[in-house]
Order: C-alpha cells, then structure tokens, then sequence
C-alpha cells in the first residue's frame, strides 16, 4: 500500500509496485551474428537498490531517491550479446527526473512518472514510472484545505501567545459538519502490537463512535505502555494527526479498514499543550 504523496505523486519505494517500461527501443545484438533487434524492457520497484538506508516508508520499505536503481530489468533476455549503447542486457534503470525540494537523506525523491534510463542507459522511459496513485485523495484535499485555513486563522492558547495550528485541525475536524467522517484525528497506536491496535475511547465505542482515549498518560499506564523516556528513546505509542477509514460503519482503525496515515506539519514544532506527553 502506498501512503505518501511527494509533490501531488505517489511516492517510489520498495513495496509501492512500480513499472518501468520503455518507451523507445531497447536495441541489443543478438546472436548468433549480432544482429541488432528492437526489444521491449522492463523493470519493477521490487527491485529497488541503492535507495534510503536509515529513512523507510509504508512498512519499513526502502525509498527511491537520485542514485537508487531498480536492480535488473526484463523482456530482452535474448539480446545476450548487449545493447548497442550500454553493451549490456536485461540491466539497471535509473532515475532521470525527481522531486525538486523533497529529499530523502539529502538526496532528491523519486515518484510516480518520474522518468528513467533503462538497461544501463541503453533506452529510456519518458512516459514514467507508473504505479497506483493514493485512493484517499479526495479526503486529503479536504485536509490540505483544513491545514490551510488552520495556518491562516490557528486557534489561539489561553494565553493568547501561542497558535495551536494542529488543535485547530483536531477540532475542525471532528466537527459535526466534517463532510468526511472517514477521518479520525489524533488517534493513538500501541505499537508494540502487530498491526498497531488503536487505543479508543471505550465508552464511545460502545456507540459506534470512534474518538481518541480521552486521558492517554492514564490509559498508557494501564495498557502498561512506556513513554519514549522510560524506553531508550523508543516509542511504544505513537500519535498520527488524523487517519483515513475506508467504511465508517465498521468500528476499526486497522487493515483492510485502514486507507491511509496523515502527518500533518506546520513551520512550528507540536503545539505546546501536547509536548510532554509522549516524551
């Protein structure tokens, strides 16, 4: 599953399913007299090399980047005697196109239609990378409309210093007019189970409503869940700003129900009156 946009296009990594295929001819002698013969080529993201060592996605996935390569490539198997250009067959791709200002370990992102070399520069690929675009779209325009207003009219502290951009979000969102009741802001995950269980408000479950645990440091000390200080630095509960629900009408925060995991980040830290909970 893919849940990350880079630019308004999905994100490639190891797991996303992506294609390359070429768009001009793979030419590549073949024997026995090294005729020159036109071949299709092509490649997949399951192949991913070279990509993210320290930064994964959507499950632990490596990430493609400028200088990863999906590491083979197929359909021209019998041009054994090489490419007319690289000399080589059934070779690496390579990124041509990326993201201009999302970087990945200092490296430029690749996405969905990024274009590409192929079998070691022998062709190439200018209709791009394809694989499956978010299904959550619609409700993630909604949200960027909500960040947006959010940002230009945040919700204030009490003491009128501060801007809450992201309680500003929490509260529109769960908003009775919220056009989308698919979804779910601020939910917290144990992650020390697989998948991540939700932690619910019991009480309104009982309703079919689903809202975050009221008192999370009180309900992390039940479930007997370890803030990040008392556990190296490693968190047994994490928080997303707002997850995306497929049916609304089955009680679960958990695959298949589960469409997609939002971040949401301003040009401020957290707000205030959330710091301190988690750590």
């Amino acid at each position: 599953m893919i849940t990350i946009n880079i630019n308004g296009l999905t994100l490639c990594h190891k797991g996303s399913g992506g294609i390359s295929h070429n768009t001009l001819p793979d030419v590549c002698k073949t024997p026995p007299f090294g005729v020159p013969v036109p071949y299709e080529n092509e490649a997949y993201s399951a192949d991913l090399i070279k990509g993210t060592t320290s930064v994964f996605a959507d499950g632990g996935n490596m990430i493609a980047h400028v200088g990863s390569q999906f590491a083979r490539s197929v359909f021209d198997e019998a041009g054994s005697m090489g490419g007319i250009l690289s000399g080589t067959n059934m070779a690496e791709t390579e990124w041509i196109s990326h993201s201009f200002d999302v970087f990945f370990e200092k490296k430029p992102a690749c996405r969905l239609t990024d274009k590409l070399f192929m079998n070691h520069r022998n062709t190439v690929n200018m209709a791009g990378e394809i694989q499956a675009p978010i299904e959550a779209m619609p409700e993630v325009k909604y949200l960027c409309q909500v960040i947006c207003t959010c940002d230009a009219s945040p919700t204030t502290s009490a003491s009128g210093k501060t801007d809450l951009k992201e309680f500003c979000v929490e509260t529109t969102l769960l908003n009775e007019k919220n056009p989308f009741n698919t979804i779910k802001p601020e939910i917290p995950y144990d992650m020390t189970k697989t998948p991540p269980r939700p932690l619910l408000n019991r009480e309104a479950l009982k309703d079919g409503i689903i809202r975050p645990s009221e008192y999370l440091p009180k309900r992390m000390k039940i479930e007997k869940l370890k803030p990040a200080k008392a556990n190296g630095g490693i968190y047994q509960v994490r928080v997303p700003d707002a997850v995306i629900m497929r049916n609304p009408a089955i009680p679960d925060l958990t695959a298949p129900n589960l469409k997609a995991v939002v971040e949401i980040k301003f040009d401020q830290a957290w707000d205030q009156f959330k710091s301190g909970i988690m750590d």
